[in-house]
């Protein structure tokens, strides 16, 4: 009978290893991360105490920095309470560059005020807060480097809710809102128009061909089918990059083709059913066709067996399609500074006017939780609207205001 295989023996550098994952060297914790008998652990401990106080003075050391300005990123991600904050956003499915953002909101914000995260409660920061909010609309300039007021709104909001576990609803009592209840974003009101989406469009092929070599044609298409889909569903940008074919959730029917996404935002994945019909439908049947090289009369049938994400070349470098996509919108007159965000404000001020301001119907079907919050950044329902609903309700007639939403 074969002798079974010995156990790989506990040493000063793999105890010392799991002291800093476990973050303790409590013989249940270093135990766990080891994966042996919590008597091993207890055993090399008795026998190497001075093992044991190096681990305690390296927690320690994590546990009580000094932000001095020789912190770095890495030391500091390490600290237990910010290692436990950044699994808890993770598993909320924030995007990875979201989650780098709090972190180095975090990080710029306890270098600056020279404390250890763990200092920062709601009774400290808010005063904190106002003084900072209140000097950076005096001057016009970040108080921390690389961290806007708005951005330490969210970061702060973050750590003392999901860290220090105090309630949302406190942390708004004292000044530290979730929204800026003054105004609505830079850019929420701005359009691409009709005019010049189909001038983008005759741009767009233009630009890709002079900057993209091998297979410009479908780069293009992808490119040009992607702003679409922007537009007829209002999916942000990544969460329509990261959309697959042959997902589950996802179901392709002859009149309509329901697209399942992951919203990955700011405060956790979401996940929606965006509907394509007629020409929405129409425009992305012909580019699945020509992209993939599928006959046009069998697109319904072989598109679920596609393994592939719906724009797999521009995925792998973003990067480079939005330079591209900023450089078409600026040849056909369009607004640039945001070149992928703008097509879900196109979509909210077109499908608004075109359905005679649905507030309801826009926010489901463009994916805003809220419809207070369509309200809030592009105007409330005009009067002219108010006046043909209320005519409506009281039985008279009342003549149709029909703007088709169309690309």
């Amino acid at each position: 009978m074969a002798k079974a295989g010995r156990k790989r023996r506990l040493t000063k550098d793999r105890f010392l290893s799991a002291v800093m994952k476990a973050k303790s060297v409590e013989d249940s914790d270093v135990s766990e991360v080891l994966g042996i008998d919590r008597s091993t652990v207890w055993r090399f401990k008795k026998k190497n105490p001075e093992v044991v106080a190096e681990g305690e003075n390296k927690l320690d050391e994590i546990t009580n920095i000094r932000f001095d300005g020789t912190v770095n990123k890495e030391m500091f991600q390490r600290i237990p309470s910010v290692a436990h904050w950044i699994t808890i956003i993770k598993g909320r499915d924030v995007s990875d560059g979201r989650v780098q953002k709090l972190v180095n909101g975090l990080y710029n914000l306890c270098s600056y005020l020279r404390i250890h995260p763990d200092r920062i409660t709601l009774d400290y920061i808010a005063p904190v807060y106002t003084e900072m909010k209140e000097t950076q609309e005096r001057t016009g300039k970040p108080v921390a480097f690389g961290c806007s007021w708005t951005t330490q709104r969210e970061i702060i909001r973050s750590w003392l809710s999901l860290e220090k576990q105090v309630p949302p609803d406190l942390i708004s009592a004292r000044g530290i809102t979730k929204t800026d209840t003054k105004g609505t974003g830079k850019y929420s009101r701005m359009k691409v128009t009709k005019d010049q989406r189909h001038r983008y469009e005759k741009e767009l092929k233009t630009v890709v061909y002079e900057k993209i070599e091998e297979n410009p044609y479908h780069y293009f298409l992808e490119v040009l089918n992607h702003s679409k889909f922007m537009f007829y569903t209002a999916t942000r940008k990544s969460a329509s990059l990261d959309a697959k074919f042959n997902d589950p959730e996802s179901q392709y029917d002859e009149n309509v083709y329901t697209i399942h996404v992951l919203d990955k935002g700011r405060y956790g994945g979401i996940h929606w059913n965006k509907l394509l019909v007629e020409d929405a439908l129409t425009d992305f049947r012909n580019y699945v066709s020509e992209r993939f090289g599928i006959p046009l009369e069998n697109v319904d049938q072989h598109i679920r067996r596609i393994e592939s994400y719906l724009f797999p070349t521009i995925r792998e470098d973003d990067a480079r399609m939005t330079a591209i996509i900023k450089e078409a919108l600026n040849r056909s007159g369009a607004i640039d500074e945001i070149p992928n965000h703008i097509w879900r404000h196109t979509f909210a001020q077109e499908f608004l006017n075109c359905n005679d301001w649905n507030f309801g119907l826009t926010a489901s079907l463009g994916g805003w939780k809220d419809e207070r919050i369509l309200r809030k950044h592009y105007g409330a329902m005009p009067k002219s609207a108010r006046i043909r609903g209320l005519r409506s309700a009281m039985g008279y007639d009342v003549k149709d205001v029909v703007t088709a939403f169309v690309w």
